[in-house]
């Protein structure tokens, strides 16, 4: 009866695999109707840790083994799982031979939601190309996350300023290391804050991709973005002021600020080799930030120490396009500085306008009610 099975199996399925290696390979080798790949390089990453976290809750068991009350289990095991499975020295590549599933804890509210939405969609996947004859993970519905009303995901004005006062006014390291590390940071933060860059677009690009254009006899810098969700770069201005932090850095490397072939936009402390991992990059954040919000905190300055604790670099973007908005009204252009896809999302971020519209509403409920009392 087994080998029928097995054989009515491969009649129904609809990709050449025969073990869960093999699917999971078919599955993160998709390509679309002009053959490129489905996936971006993070997206791909992304979901090779989240399927690989799922291989070892399985621990040798076949992907078709899972029911239910395993997929409660699972989740049970993401957020609580066994110290041995835990690094807490560092975050490690997936192909590392040290790497464990997960990082100083289990995952959190946001990380479980997304791990359980990429393996959704990979059961989902298997089950449509009859791999699977069952998706135990689709019977799972999944939680709205809660808002909290009061979390402020940018930073303010008095926050970016007091890290640029930092930068300027902070006594000079004394060993070389130090300072090529303050370097670096001084760069990473103009970066993120002078372009909205995401972290892995810094360290993904080279100075290939920036070029200038002259339009009405002026120089207009242009970044080639290859950005989030996208198979081809895209030019987006970026500011003088960019150029001269990128050249204050590389020549401070000991760098041909104008390369003649394309160099990294960050290097290692050494200034040889680039800086590839987003967790030096966002180390680097951290430890700039921190080490102001120390200072805004000795100065009494005790909000702007606890957003600064809590920022990462995406923070930044956000605080780039809020800022925008605070001096210019045109959403379409912020919109395309911002890179987003759709306009609904940088009109997410002008709070003017939900002023408007509640001076609108309010105007038209006061005339409605005079109306009536009339």
């Amino acid at each position: 009866m087994s080998d029928i099975r097995k054989t009515e199996k491969k009649e129904i399925t609809l990709i050449n695999a025969s073990s869960d290696d093999e699917v999971i390979r078919v599955y993160l080798l998709q390509v679309d109707d002009q053959g490129k790949s489905r996936f971006t390089e993070r997206t791909l990453e992304s979901y090779r840790r989240d399927i690989k976290r799922l291989t070892v809750y399985l621990d040798g068991k076949p992907f078709s083994s899972m029911n239910l009350e395993n997929v409660y289990e699972f989740i049970q095991w993401l957020k609580e799982p066994p110290a041995n499975l835990i690094d807490n020295n560092c975050r490690r590549p997936i192909n590392h031979p040290d790497w464990k599933p997960f990082y100083k804890s289990g995952l959190s509210p946001s990380a479980l939601r997304q791990q359980l939405a990429s393996i959704k969609a990979f059961f989902r996947w298997m089950s449509d190309a009859g791999y699977l004859n069952k998706n135990p993970f689709g019977l799972i519905k999944s939680a709205k996350p809660q808002m909290n009303q009061t979390q402020i995901r940018q930073l303010y004005k008095e926050d970016l300023h007091a890290v640029t006062d930092y930068l300027h006014t902070s006594e000079p390291p004394k060993s070389e290391k130090s300072s090529r590390k303050h370097a670096r940071q001084r760069w990473l933060w103009f970066a993120y804050l002078l372009s909205g860059l995401r972290i892995s677009e810094l360290i993904n690009h080279t100075t290939g991709h920036i070029y200038s254009e002259v339009v009405d006899g002026e120089k207009i810098w242009m970044f080639a973005v290859k950005g989030k969700g996208r198979h081809q770069p895209e030019p987006h201005p970026i500011p003088d002021a960019f150029m001269e932090e990128l050249w204050r850095y590389r020549e401070y490397m000991d760098l041909d600020p104008w390369p003649d072939t394309p160099s990294p936009l960050v290097v290692s402390l050494s200034g040889r080799n680039p800086m590839t991992s987003r967790s030096t990059a966002h180390n680097e954040f951290k430890d700039l930030i921190q080490n102001v919000a120390l200072q805004q905190d000795n100065f009494g300055n005790y909000d702007s120490a606890s957003r600064l604790n809590a920022a990462s670099t995406h923070w930044l973007r956000h605080s780039f396009v809020t800022n925008l908005l605070d001096i210019t009204t045109d959403i379409p252009a912020v919109s395309n500085l911002a890179r987003h896809r759709d306009i609904k999302t940088t009109m997410g971020y002008d709070h003017s306008e939900l002023k408007s519209l509640k001076t609108l509403i309010n105007d038209y409920a006061d005339s409605i009610r005079s109306n009536s009392t009339a």
